[in-house]
């Protein structure tokens, strides 16, 4: 293990690699803005991301964002953006205070003026549906690349390529995709994907700079390029988005992902005494193991607490449900006093929730040995074909057989929804009860599912089938996919965002920016007297 491979050099590069704060100078003028005043503004922006939950690292791109749709939309600002905009990520907290120079200004001046000129090419004067949608999607691209020149993300980029560069010898999807550059632009994804959780805005702005050379220095040529062909760029990025083998190359990359996550964990200790630690085989391989029990740890920690908000969720949903429709509707509409579904309905799912909390694991010893023997191979040697993966043999199947099988799926669907069915009859569930059960048991089954797989995606070795998860599959893969498809259907429209976002947010910020004003103009009256 005494010679790096070309994947870790480079990736231990990036560390070494200039960010832009990096380069800010000491006696550069900064943006500064009032900390007691920016400590309201910061409180706001907690209460709104507690209502409007999403990973961390996902909610300065979305300020910025939220942030730009509303100055460009509700109060039809232009002049000064750039400043507006920065000034209102620092109260928020989302760039440090006294720390950005007023020269980025400019420089994040210069990206809203080529994507506003793309917005005012949409379809001006005309409020339409394609119109909101292209305009949308500029936003997301624009949101992501101020965040990507104010914070640049050199680290998480580099742990891309560097998974990209170990893994692409071990995909073979020729038998799919035959353009070789398609099926390079499906592997990045991909990885994007599960290894920093990039959204959809984040893939688009990296295959919107793929196709569009020189976008990011502000070409005129591009801006113009851009803006003639807009639809056809659109069409482009989000057919590579939503290619049809993309979700299984995900599910693919999800099993190695941890490798790079765990080599991620051990290298930002000391990017600089890598090459002495990998010199070392059992010192490696005791850091290794010990980033192994961190990350399980702090997986299972969070994992727990995601349960206990779910099920005390579930609790005060279930009960305000049966409060507000269920009690009422035996009561005076069919006249029952059946209190078991009533208290079946109340109870069952928060219970069904910790059930599945109890059950999950943490991973095994032999997947922590699995992990140490991969990563000494990424280290210490060059990457070739079946160097992690050895492709399995892939059976065709006939049409018959494909049609047999689904014909056993819509049997397992029938099974599996009769006994449920069948079992709230007996137990006098009436019409109303029996299809909020049958809503929050399929919900809660496929949350619970998903919450699970936090944990399987630390999993790197095959996990064996027995006759009695074949058994439990054919039963419960049924409720899963109803659960899913209610999951996706539901209506995702959060009342508390809308009051926030267009009723209270604007009068709110520009009440801050007041306030803030008039705290320095009172500062500069007060230093007049001295």
């Amino acid at each position: 293990m005494n010679t790096l491979t070309q994947p870790i050099k480079k990736l231990l590069a990036a560390y070494d690699t200039k960010r832009p704060q990096d380069l800010y100078g000491k006696d550069e003028p900064k943006i500064k803005v009032h900390v007691t005043i920016s400590r309201v503004a910061f409180i706001y922006e907690k209460i709104r991301n507690a209502i409007d939950y999403k990973d961390e690292h996902l909610l300065r791109k979305n300020a910025i964002e939220r942030m730009i749709k509303r100055r460009l939309y509700t109060e039809e600002k232009r002049e000064n953006l750039g400043r507006l905009l920065l000034t209102e990520l620092i109260r928020a907290r989302y760039l440090p205070n006294n720390a950005i120079p007023e020269r980025v200004i400019g420089e994040v001046d210069l990206i809203l003026d080529k994507y506003i000129v793309l917005l005012d090419a949409v379809a001006p004067n005309r409020l339409t549906k394609e119109r909101r949608q292209m305009s949308n999607w500029i936003l997301s691209l624009l949101s992501s690349e101020v965040e990507h020149h104010l914070v640049a993300p050199i680290q998480e980029d580099a742990l891309v390529e560097c998974m990209y560069s170990v893994i692409r010898q071990d995909v073979d999807l020729a038998e799919h995709i035959s353009d070789p550059e398609e099926r390079d632009l499906q592997v990045y994804i991909a990885i994007h994907r599960v290894l920093i959780k990039s959204d959809v805005s984040i893939l688009r702005y990296h295959l919107f700079n793929f196709f569009v050379p020189g976008w990011l220095e502000n070409s005129p040529e591009a801006v113009e390029r851009v803006k003639k062909d807009l639809v056809y760029l659109k069409k482009q990025v989000d057919s590579h988005i939503l290619h049809p083998y993309g979700d299984r190359l995900q599910r693919f990359m999800k099993r190695f992902s941890i490798l790079f996550i765990i080599l991620r964990d051990i290298v930002e200790e000391n990017p600089h005494r890598f090459p002495e630690l990998t010199s070392n085989p059992q010192e490696f391989e005791d850091r290794v193991r010990a980033a192994c029990a961190s990350r399980y740890k702090k997986a299972h920690t969070k994992l727990r607490r995601s349960f206990i908000r779910t099920i005390i969720y579930v609790f005060i949903t279930k009960m305000m449900l049966a409060l507000i429709i269920e009690y009422p509707y035996d009561r005076y509409i069919i006249h029952t006093t059946h209190f078991t579904p009533l208290l079946i309905n109340t109870l069952f799912h928060p219970f069904l929730m910790f059930v599945i909390a109890v059950s999950i694991r943490i991973p095994s010893k032999k997947n922590t040995d699995k992990i140490v023997e991969f990563l000494k191979k990424i280290v210490s040697q060059e990457p070739y074909a079946g160097f992690l993966y050895k492709k399995r043999k892939v059976f065709k199947r006939s049409k018959f057989a494909e049609y047999l099988f689904n014909s056993f799926f819509a049997v397992a669907f029938i099974i599996s929804f009769g006994l449920i069915i069948s079992f709230l009859i007996l137990l006098k569930f009436n019409v109303v009860s029996a299809a909020l059960f049958l809503f929050f048991f399929t919900i809660i089954s496929f949350f619970g599912v998903k919450l699970r797989y936090e944990i399987k995606e630390l999993v790197i070795v095959d996990e064996k089938d027995n006759l009695m998860t074949i058994i439990l599959d054919f039963f419960s893969i049924p409720i899963l996919r109803v659960g899913q498809w209610v999951s996706n259907k539901t209506p995702k429209v959060n009342l508390f965002l809308f009051v926030l976002d267009f009723i209270i947010e604007a009068p709110f910020k520009i009440f801050i920016e007041v306030v803030e004003d008039w705290v320095s103009f009172q500062k500069e009256k007060k230093e007049e007297i001295y």
